[in-house]
């Protein structure tokens, strides 16, 4: 199933926009994220970076010295973030799972809670425009091409994306990857591999001659996978790890995730 990126030009267009807002808008409100609500997911988003704890300092690595974070709100729950010469976009998401069967890391709410870490109401269109103007570069989904009679998973391809999470916790804010949060049952060791901006695809509206394409992953809730999903906007560059029901290969570290309904930002930042 062949990815249709030549129908995201609209979104490929928003970029150069997106930038020139993000150069002119140091010193300007950032309207509610700087609402002092405690807990709040906004706070988890502030200009500087937080006090984290060592370990979590380094994995969430230094801001440049003297460049301050400037920040774009996109959409509900949705920011561009520029530090220096670094690029991110910031997402607003919500705990719904800490054990049992695993496909997402993240998905639309009221979509896969049954089977994602996390869920946000964010669109994936407002999330797929702001890693374009971070400079990632879509690939593809999983593909299933017939070669020879047989068929032969492709498996995703794209940007290197670098995930983290950061929420508080006993009173602070700690960042960690989001790889952390997964077990490989195999290895009894953490999720090693790096998602991939598979970009998802665009279907036809119900009546093609009125209604735009639906961007397929807004639609489906596959936003943050590890189980290969034709539909997925970020996914493991593997060939589906967790595809046997009966033998998950990648699990939720229960001990290692936040209770349900606790807020956290997901930070996606494009690799070089």
């Amino acid at each position: 199933m062949r990815n249709s990126h030549f129908q995201l030009r609209g979104l490929q267009g928003l970029c150069p926009v997106l930038i020139l807002l993000v150069i002119g808008c140091e010193g300007e409100s950032r309207s509610g994220l700087d609402k002092p609500a405690p807990r709040s997911a906004e706070q988890l988003a502030p200009k500087a970076e937080p006090a984290v704890e060592p370990v979590a300092k380094a994995a969430a690595g230094q801001p440049a010295k003297g460049a301050p974070s400037k920040q774009v709100p996109l959409g509900k729950g949705v920011w561009f973030e520029a530090e220096g010469n670094r690029r991110r976009v910031l997402v607003e998401a919500t705990v719904c799972l800490r054990e049992g069967g695993l496909e997402c890391l993240l998905c639309r709410r009221h979509s896969k809670e049954h089977e994602s870490i996390l869920a946000t109401q964010a669109d994936a269109r407002d999330i797929h425009a702001a890693l374009l103007a971070a400079g990632a570069k879509p690939g593809s989904p999983v593909q299933y091409v017939e070669k020879k009679g047989e068929v032969v998973i492709v498996p995703p391809t794209g940007s290197r994306i670098k995930i983290l999470v950061r929420y508080e916790a006993k009173g602070k804010v700690v960042t960690v990857p989001a790889q952390s949060w997964i077990l490989n049952a195999k290895t009894k060791k953490d999720l090693e591999d790096e998602w991939v901006f598979a970009g998802s695809q665009f279907l036809p509206g119900l009546n093609e001659e009125k209604q735009k394409p639906v961007y397929a992953a807004t639609s489906d809730g596959s936003y943050i996978c590890v189980y290969n999903m034709p539909y997925a906007m970020l996914d493991l560059p593997v060939n589906n790890p967790n595809k046997d029901p009966e033998i998950r290969e990648l699990q939720p570290q229960t001990e290692r995730i936040p209770p349900i309904d606790t807020k956290v930002i997901l930070i996606l930042e494009p690799e070089g």
